[in-house]
């Protein structure tokens, strides 16, 4: 989240780490997306040395039983990385995937300006929830 509009593809040669350090170098946030659907393994993640956050549940992909991804999440924690944790749908709205709003990011900020949301999230100021109610101050019931 957060790359700039004119960030350039990744090149021919570039690895996943180098892709990852140029994009937190450009200012986005760097979030582990679904580790364990990916079967992401402890070496792999280490290499994300940029990364935020780590997302420990992932909703899609707990349709196949590998939407928990706290198991890593922790041994990182315990080697000494610093790293967040944010759950999410990954939400791609196909008939056969679960319905939105299964699991979202709530973030504390100031205003809804992209600038202030991305600096709300690297600075950690968020949670993420997977209760059974998604509903947002803009609802007309909420």
């Amino acid at each position: 989240m957060g790359l700039p509009l004119g960030f350039a593809p990744p090149g021919p040669d570039e690895t996943g780490p180098a892709l990852e350090r140029r994009a937190g170098a450009a200012g986005a946030f760097i979030g582990m997306a679904h580790p364990a659907a990916s079967l992401l393994t402890t070496a792999d993640a280490e290499s994300l040395d940029a990364a935020h956050a780590v997302e420990v549940y992932n909703a899609l992909a707990d349709r196949e039983h590998r939407g928990d991804s706290w198991h890593l999440t922790d041994v990182l924690l315990n080697r000494g990385h610093r790293l967040n944790a944010y759950a999410a749908d990954d939400a791609h709205f196909q008939p056969q995937d679960p319905p939105g709003c299964v699991a979202w990011v709530q973030v504390r900020a100031e205003s809804l300006d992209p600038d202030v949301l991305l600096a709300a999230l690297k600075a950690g100021h968020y949670y993420s929830s997977t209760a059974p109610n998604c509903r947002t101050s803009r609802s007309p019931t909420g």
